[in-house]
């Protein structure tokens, strides 16, 4: 933090976090207050979920090229003036389905990668080594402690005043971070290439052999985390206890950042491609066991339990990236994998409205847990030897 220009670049970056960590519950709780529909609210979140995979893509070529300052301030004014509108129409109470749907998605297309982008001005201002070692740990710890703040923030708003204030905090959050982290000198500095040739060849990531499967494992791991991320309010509407929402997701945020600590801080004699398959394999066991946990305190201790695989579960997914593609494709990589956990995720999201809505909570998470324990069926265990654990794992962070 005494680098010059971290510590400027690197607390509006979590300001700017925080919106994202709010967001996908008061879209949630707005969309479901409004219509009185969890199905409703599904779709929405889906919406928002499937169009920031969309768009992770191209938005992270766009920062590339461009640079931090002259994509990042476009698409957080872009963002937030999407979830104005969404205050608005919750506000308003009478607008239809398409407006929530239309409006998340919009959301989604333009979420602006405060965390990458940290994490990439991080890497320009530490050394290798131990000093970037120290400054990501540092980024990834803060980044789970907003996590659990954020959906605590959005319930709480929720409860004491409106679905609106929550967005609206959103906003508020969001462009103070945002506009804070493009303003800082360490981002102005990273100005993209847009005057430099491209090099486009080379091996893409997706036809590395075992990259694919590595890939169903983490979309596994993200309907689960989508499919909690509905279940959660449910629960806690369903026992007349709107504001525990939030707690019941920052249960699950509190049990992958211990999770994780966990998991860097042992020696591993595993191949990676075991500890893959065992960590995900253990969050479908843990989540069949949830979904029969409708009381608000015992959904809570399965959230933390489920939450201590999460983060392993998404490491151990990083590492694979990393020892299955070359390192010149390594950024297309961390974009998939980012990808399919969004993906999982969002499809989650509205599969777990429906039978939120259809069925109950015990339906949509079986399903979650089936799907899985099928994916860990896919790790690409022989091609993910014991070498390739060989880089540290306390400086990966994932953004869900």
């Amino acid at each position: 933090m005494r680098l010059p220009g971290a510590a400027r670049a690197f607390f509006p970056s979590l300001v700017g976090r925080l919106a994202l960590a709010m967001a996908v519950l008061a879209i949630v709780l707005a969309v479901q207050r409004s219509t009185g529909s969890f199905a409703a609210a599904g779709v929405a979140s889906g919406a928002f979920g499937f169009a920031n995979v969309a768009a992770a893509p191209w938005r992270a070529r766009a920062i590339d090229l461009w640079g931090q300052r002259r994509t990042l301030a476009p698409l957080g004014l872009a963002q937030a003036a999407s979830y104005l509108g969404l205050a608005l129409a919750a506000h308003a109470r009478s607008a239809p389905i398409a407006v929530f749907v239309g409006l998340s998605a919009a959301a989604g297309l333009a979420a602006p990668p405060l965390g990458a982008a940290m994490r990439t001005a991080w890497t320009s201002i530490t050394s290798p080594g131990e000093e970037r070692t120290r400054a990501l740990s540092l980024d990834a710890t803060a980044d789970e402690v907003v996590f659990i703040i954020g959906p605590v923030v959005a319930s709480s708003l929720s409860t004491a005043f409106s679905p609106s204030a929550a967005l609206l905090a959103a906003t508020i959050t969001l462009l103070v971070g945002t506009l804070g982290l493009t303003t800082s000198r360490v981002s102005g500095t990273l100005r993209g290439r847009v005057h430099e040739p491209v090099d486009v060849s080379g091996p893409r990531p997706l036809m590395r052999p075992g990259f694919t499967r590595a890939l169903v494992v983490l979309f596994g791991v993200g309907a689960v985390l989508g499919t909690i991320e509905v279940v959660a309010p449910a629960v806690a509407v369903g026992a007349h206890h709107r504001t525990a929402s939030g707690w019941l997701l920052a249960a699950l945020s509190v049990g992958s950042a211990v999770g994780g600590l966990a998991y860097g801080h042992v020696a591993w004699r595993s191949a990676l491609g075991t500890r893959m398959l065992v960590a995900a394999a253990a969050m479908g066991a843990l989540t069949c066991a949830t979904a029969f946990a409708t009381a608000v305190p015992l959904f809570a201790v399965g959230s933390v339990a489920i939450g201590f695989f999460l983060a392993p579960s998404i490491i151990t997914g990083y590492l694979a990236a990393e020892h299955l593609v070359p390192s010149h494709a390594a950024t297309e990589a961390s974009v998939w994998t980012n990808t399919a956990l969004n993906l999982g995720s969002a499809i989650a999201n509205a599969a777990a409205g429906a039978l939120v809505t259809g069925l109950d909570t015990t339906f949509a998470m079986l399903l979650a847990a089936t799907v899985v324990i099928a994916a860990s069926l896919c790790t690409p265990r022989a091609r993910l030897r014991p070498a390739a654990d060989t880089s540290k794992v306390s400086d990966l962070r994932v953004e869900y």
